[in-house]
């Protein structure tokens, strides 16, 4: 689509509690949470936020 903007943002989901290591099975965040803010920002508006990098609690985080 001619014209057609992208907009991009980043997000920490911080440690989260999985199989991927002993140290992150051990740090007791939940990955459903981490999941569920995942989504937040791939549903921000159009005039949302672009080019910004958020914790996993949805707190811009500056570059």
């Amino acid at each position: 689509m001619s014209g057609a903007g992208s907009e991009v943002n980043a997000l920490a989901p911080g440690i989260r509690a999985t199989g991927l290591n002993a140290w992150a099975a051990e740090a007791g965040g939940d990955p459903a949470e981490a999941a569920h803010e995942a989504v937040r920002p791939a549903r921000l508006s159009d005039e949302g936020p672009t080019g910004a990098f958020f914790s996993w609690g949805g707190t811009a985080v500056p570059w």
